[in-house]
């Protein structure tokens, strides 16, 4: 009999607190991560709302399977909870459904370019897997600054240069798989209905200095056609990325 439902779990390092935090005392202490990627979203709740960025789906979007993202960001890690709803999926076997990330992590228009789904043509890095085992591959963008168009690999950006394979992590700076990411929630295959929280550990991103203040898009692919983008606009318009704010 198929079941319903797919509650997934993908951790990676868990035993590692990452950086620290400091005391009203002026002293170092563990740091403590304040959300746990387990598919218990009650954690959320109690984090001060002011200090999350969300972003809802517009009414009269065209591609609306996102329903909402919600975005935290502290010292050491990115958290993103999201939720969706993507139609009737297979009834056995594993489910990829990829998901993105569109980051502008050092907050400028003088770098990156956009995959034509939002205005702000400044995303100079890019996260892809599926949403079901969020360990993901980073892209780099190698367009021209402010161009648009899928320009995330040397190929992409030069069809003259070989074209990419498993053997070069599909032109990724650092494939799937490196621990950086982890990710669990739940799926009904009958509706595509789920919700799923994911977590991006920073100082695994090599290279990659952000801002206390960044911008990311979404977007959420079946079949690697995109059916839903947060934040979006509606009756087909582009929308802005997401800003977020460093928590301290």
């Amino acid at each position: 009999m198929a079941i319903a439902a797919l509650v997934c779990t993908v951790s990676c390092n868990k035993d590692d607190k990452g950086g620290k935090n400091h005391n009203n005392g002026g002293e170092e202490s563990e740091y403590v991560a304040p959300i746990t990627i387990d598919g218990d979203f009650a954690d959320w709740a109690k984090l001060d709302a002011s200090k999350i960025a969300k972003a809802e789906c517009v009414a009269g979007a065209t591609k609306d399977d996102l329903k909402l993202v919600k975005v935290y960001f502290d010292s050491d890690n990115i958290f993103v909870y999201t939720e969706f709803e993507v139609g009737e999926l297979d009834a056995e076997g594993d489910l990829w459904i990829p998901f993105h990330f569109y980051l502008n992590a050092d907050n400028s228009a003088a770098t990156g370019g956009d995959s034509q789904q939002f205005t702000d043509k400044d995303a100079e890095w890019m996260f892809e897997t599926s949403i079901t085992s969020y360990d993901p591959g980073l892209f780099k963008w190698w367009g021209a600054v402010g161009a648009d168009g899928w320009l995330w690999t040397p190929h992409d950006a030069d069809n003259s240069l070989p074209e990419h394979s498993a053997d070069d992590n599909w032109g990724a700076i650092m494939g799937e798989g490196s621990g950086i990411g982890s990710s669990a929630g739940t799926i009904d295959r009958k509706t595509g209905k789920g919700a799923y929280e994911i977590q991006i550990q920073l100082a695994m991103m090599p290279g990659v200095e952000f801002a206390d203040v960044f911008t990311v898009g979404f977007d959420i692919q079946i079949n690697w056609s995109t059916t839903g983008i947060l934040p979006n606009a509606a009756d087909g318009e582009l929308a802005p990325k997401l800003k977020v704010t460093r928590v301290k």
